[in-house]
């Protein structure tokens, strides 16, 4: 008996050190500006940029968690450090809860590598000077 748990110890341990290492995905912050609407019943809006960088090929952006709304991130800037930016509706739409608790100027990105999903909470996010629309 003392035997097999032995082997199945060691062949756990194999598994392990052989899986691929999951690549570093950092954030250097982002910035967000509310755009108030002209009209009473306009929407108001809110434009998201965050700075990201990846230490390997593979990496994709795909929806960020901020102010309780859930929207889809597109990609835009340099290969080095590349901003993706996001627009959420503050004024339409269910409350979507973040998966991790977040502070007043934090969001969470939702990206995946090899088909699975990972998340990176991004802190530093300042807030720009409102944009009011006509």
């Amino acid at each position: 008996m003392l035997l097999i748990l032995t082997s199945i110890g060691c062949a756990n341990k194999k598994i392990t050190e052989e899986s691929t290492p999951v690549p570093m995905l950092t954030s250097q912050g982002g910035t967000f500006q509310r755009i108030v609407p002209g009209m009473e019943d306009g929407e108001q809006t809110v434009k998201l940029a965050i700075n990201i960088s990846s230490s390997v090929e593979g990496v994709s952006v795909d929806s960020v968690y901020f102010m309780e709304r859930k929207a889809a991130m597109r990609e835009a800037g340099s290969p080095e450090v590349v901003t993706f930016k996001a627009k959420l509706n503050l004024s339409t739409g269910a409350v979507q809860k973040s998966p991790i608790e977040l502070g007043s100027n934090e969001a969470v990105v939702v990206w995946r590598y090899e088909g699975k999903r990972r998340l990176l909470k991004v802190s530093e996010i300042e807030e720009k000077e409102a944009l009011y629309a006509p």
